[in-house]
């Protein structure tokens, strides 16, 4: 049996799916992908209105895989996940302070991971081979749309009600110093103490995976023209966001697709060159890539002193910032006090466990896209290794995992890319 499970002699026909299915393939086609472009904005505790988007689908997405007995199913990635999601939620209930505390503890972080095991294994056993490339359309599409709305803000300078659009960043305030960021539709509420609400680098990351998206359509030569425009639309967003991680996670995407379609060197030359060149022209780019205040390395000391102090059940949830700050002496920290590595904060959140079994996910995610590449090495399957790889060296300098809206869109991608027609 295949990784992805598409052997199993149970699987629906992929010719036509039941009514209940229809309805279900027009939540997750239709209306699922339009999730990042809900701004975010607090509805009920650990809850935004983002979320209205997804927990409707999930629910909808419920009784179907339960009716297709989805446990039964053998998918190292769905079994390590859960895995992840039970050490987490026995780490937040046992580090919680009140009742009331044991409860947002449980939705914040282990529920939303599950919301992500649920929505995967709907686009892999609920959706066929043509619901599946209409989901990496739709996901294309939103994806184009959100860099054609940053490269517009910042060609006309605009910033929309919510933050939304073009920053601008107070002089002396990091990570960017006086200059301005685009974060596209990734607006919302200024949490309380904060002077703005900086999403610049969500959106990039979230760009990124739009590009993993496109990659999947090349395979059809009529579109590539179109799909080079789309791409170029979401490069400008990725540029004019100023995000340095978010530009080497896509550079990294590109040199993959490149090897795994056995390009000559010169092709990887080139694009690395082309990369260098925007760094080096760009004052922006330039000043962010020569900026160390930012320095990883001192994110990465501080969390290990809080894996440290918490090695079994870590800090508990939403607590890691205050155990830094208590944690950081002699170090010298950036103003924004998170790990920047899923890992770490993982671990350091919900203990050592929980951040091996998130470093599970990560291999089982890389292996199955490896299998599912080596069984038809066509343009989805190579980008589906791209995107996986990029995302994985990207969530090594953020929290990616933790960021609702960038990697919901990553497991929709894998599900998608991974399923057999």
């Amino acid at each position: 049996m295949s990784l992805s499970g598409a052997t199993t002699p149970e699987r629906p026909a992929a010719t036509k799916m039941p009514a209940p299915s229809r309805i279900l393939g027009l939540l997750l086609v239709g209306l699922l992908p339009l999730y990042p472009l809900v701004p975010r904005f607090p509805l009920l505790g650990p809850f935004g209105t983002d979320d209205l988007i997804p927990l409707l689908v999930a629910g909808a997405c419920v009784l179907p895989l339960l009716r297709r007995r989805v446990w039964r199913w053998r998918l190292p990635l769905l079994w390590m996940l859960g895995l992840f999601v039970s050490i987490a939620t026995v780490a937040a209930m046992a580090t919680a302070t009140s009742g009331i505390g044991v409860l947002t503890a449980v939705v914040r972080v282990p529920a939303r991971f599950a919301l992500y095991a649920v929505l995967f294994a709907a686009v892999q056993f609920c959706l066929d081979g043509r619901g599946r490339r209409r989901l990496l359309v739709a996901l294309s599409l939103v994806a184009v749309f959100e860099g054609a709305v940053g490269v517009g803000a910042y060609l006309f300078k605009v910033q929309a009600p919510g933050q939304m659009g073009m920053l601008h960043y107070p002089a002396e305030q990091m990570p960017i110093d006086g200059r301005a960021r685009v974060q596209g539709t990734f607006g919302g509420a200024v949490p309380h103490g904060h002077p703005f609400l900086n999403r610049a680098n969500f959106y990039s990351a979230y760009l990124v995976v739009g590009l993993g998206a496109l990659a999947a359509l090349l395979e059809r030569r009529r579109t590539r023209a179109v799909v080079a425009v789309g791409a170029a639309f979401v490069m400008g967003g990725i540029l004019v966001s100023f995000t340095r991680m978010s530009l080497m996670a896509a550079v990294t995407m590109g040199l993959t697709l490149l090897l795994l379609q056995r390009r000559t060197w010169r092709w990887v030359v080139a694009a690395a060159l082309a990369v260098t060149l925007a760094v080096v022209v760009v004052p922006a780019l330039r000043a962010r890539f020569s900026d160390f205040n930012t320095d990883r390395l001192q994110q990465w000391r501080l969390a290990a002193r809080v894996i440290a102090a918490h090695p079994a059940l870590g800090v508990g949830d939403g607590r890691y910032l205050e155990e830094a700050y208590r944690l950081s002496d002699g170090i010298v920290v950036p103003e924004v006090q998170t790990p920047h590595n899923s890992v770490l904060y993982a671990m350091a959140s919900y203990g050592v466990p929980a951040g091996l079994a998130l470093m599970g996910v990560y291999v089982c995610a890389l292996w199955l896209a490896l299998v599912a590449w080596r069984r038809r090495r066509d343009a989805v399957r190579v980008a589906l290794v791209a995107t996986v790889v990029a995302f994985i060296g990207h969530d090594f300098t953020n929290n990616l995992f933790f960021i609702p809206e960038v990697a919901l869109v990553w497991w929709l991608l894998v599900a998608a890319c991974s399923g057999e027609d």
